[in-house]
């Protein structure tokens, strides 16, 4: 089986969807899903560095494709494979996928350092809606969205994120219950940030900051390019978010050369690639 659908289900929940190039086709097509495990990256990868590690290199400890789906920390998700990937071993005793492993299940690489980094409103808004347009194509219940930690033993990930609300929440997306979008959240952050009546100017939310000042660091062209999109329609015309975009446009400069580098090595490293390894299921 491949999950060719995965794109559009994303977008069809008004999420920001990225096709990697080769996804059709990357993974074994053995492959019969029926639950979502959550993981975090555990690592402060580019986006570009991620899903090149996710879907092109591999990592020390699993071999490439390691996730059907990356969600950065824009919220803004990345399909990379179809098919089976190599992200956990048997589910332990009390998973309803105990003894099952990499057939049996999607795997979400969300970015994270997985040791203390706090997860922004925008992307765990973003995980929640993405699980649950998941869940709603397919018909699996939530009780198979799990954590990697409550599946595999001796994991840890997604740290920081309360399974059983993030569950609940997902439910209640699935009954219609309403809840922020992600362009409402950005919209609240950025209002917080612009002067106060009397002339103030409150801090720049954390993740405004991140998400501007260090868009060379952590993001890749096409999210800072939503991020500036969303600053500049929402700013009405504050001078210091007008600076703010000034530095983004030359870092977005800067970046477009490396970025689109990056995409031609994927594409030729994987036209290149002989019979991929695969992890069995244990």
């Amino acid at each position: 089986m491949r999950l060719l659908w995965l794109a559009d289900a994303l977008r069809s929940a008004g999420l920001s969807v990225l096709e990697y190039p080769g996804w059709r086709v990357r993974g074994s097509s053995t492959f019969t899903p029926a639950g979502v495990i959550c993981h975090a990256t555990a690592g402060v990868l580019t986006p570009d560095s991620d899903r090149r590690v996710l879907w092109v290199t591999g990592s020390l400890s699993a071999p490439a494709p390691i996730s059907q789906l990356f969600l950065d920390r824009a919220g803004v998700w990345s399909v990379g494979a179809s098919g089976r990937c190599n992200h956990v071993l048997s589910g332990k005793a009390g998973s309803p996928f105990e003894g099952k492993g990499n057939t049996w299940l999607l795997g979400i690489e969300a970015a994270n350092n997985n040791i203390g980094e706090p997860w922004r409103s925008v992307q765990l808004d973003s995980y929640i809606r993405g699980v649950a347009a998941i869940l709603r194509h397919t018909g699996w219940p939530v009780a198979h969205v799990l954590a990697h930690r409550e599946h595999q033993t001796g994991k840890s990930d997604p740290l920081g994120i309360d399974m059983t609300a993030f569950r609940g929440r997902v439910a209640n997306l699935l009954k219609g219950d309403d809840m922020p979008t992600v362009d409402e959240i950005w919209a609240k952050e950025i209002r917080d940030s612009v002067p106060r009546a009397d002339g103030t100017r409150p801090p720049i939310p954390a993740s405004v900051a991140l998400m501007a000042a260090r868009t060379d660091a952590f993001y890749g062209r096409a999210e800072a390019a939503a991020v500036r999109a969303a600053l500049e329609g929402m700013a009405g015309g504050d001078p210091d978010v007008a600076a703010i975009l000034a530095g983004m446009d030359q870092r977005l400069a800067t970046l477009r050369a490396g970025v689109e580098d990056d995409v031609r090595d994927a594409v030729a490293d994987q036209a290149e690639g002989g019979a991929q390894r695969v992890r069995e299921d244990a």
